[in-house]
């Protein structure tokens, strides 16, 4: 489910699922965390670069109509937690077009940089589906504040790339047909850094931003469970595949 394709110090890395917007299967963020993980320890690449196939979609996470969203009754929904983010020593930009929402915003959240094109739009919408965020959930209020933070996820609203711009979400906007050069540019100018800076840089940034996750990340663990084993968690995937609203029961 993911393209590789390394130029020179650069590693570009395609989700390449544009027939569901780059929605990804458990498989496929697995595929991801893998792809990560071989860039990080070749030394000869500098700066990776995440982006979606297709020109519509960065990726809409996770997928809806895969088997971890309908757990058989009495199982939790399965999802992954990673506090640390899937984290590389090395630079990672999110170079995003089109829909980023849910698992696909996560994604990009992990990234170190993100830019995106006028016409993407970003959301978390696992409240609709009777879920939760993983990784939005406890670092967004800490990217944007609580008031925006909560604000997308109370309400699963999808906000245009202007608003992400103001919220610092992404870091600029550009347009389409050059959203692959600047990505490129932005990686150029890493690569000219010393790399025992960029990784010290880094991991003191990413440091300061885990701050307390780890008394977030427990707090929400019985919570996440309850909600994980909730009928409702069940109802809002089928809701969603069979194109209706979803009936809760709050339980």
């Amino acid at each position: 489910m993911i393209r590789v394709e390394p130029e020179g110090a650069v590693t570009w890395m395609t989700i390449d699922r544009p027939e569901v917007h780059n929605a990804l299967t458990l498989e496929g963020y697995a595929d991801l965390r893998g792809a990560l993980r071989e860039f990080d320890a070749d030394e000869r690449r500098r700066v990776a670069v995440v982006l979606g196939a297709g020109g519509r979609a960065f990726s809409t996470g996770s997928d809806m109509k895969g088997s971890s969203w309908h757990p058989a009754e009495g199982e939790p929904l399965r999802v992954t937690e990673d506090p640390d983010g899937d984290l590389t020593r090395k630079p990672v930009i999110a170079a995003i077009d089109g829909y980023c929402l849910g698992g696909g915003l996560e994604w990009a959240l992990r990234c170190d940089i993100r830019i995106a094109t006028p016409r993407s739009s970003f959301s978390l919408p696992e409240p609709r589906w009777g879920a939760l965020a993983g990784y939005g959930l406890h670092h967004l209020p800490r990217l944007i504040g609580p008031g925006d933070a909560l604000y997308l996820q109370l309400t699963g609203d999808r906000i245009d790339a202007e608003r992400a711009l103001r919220h610092g979400i992404v870091q600029e906007l550009v347009e389409p047909d050059r959203l692959r050069a600047r990505a490129s540019e932005i990686a150029a100018m890493i690569v000219r850094c010393s790399p025992m800076a960029i990784e010290a840089i880094k991991q003191t940034i990413w440091f300061n931003v885990r701050q307390g996750v780890e008394d977030s990340y427990r707090f929400v663990a019985p919570l996440a469970l309850a909600i994980g084993r909730s009928e409702d968690v069940r109802e809002g995937p089928r809701a969603f595949v069979d194109k209706r609203e979803p009936r809760w029961k709050g339980r």
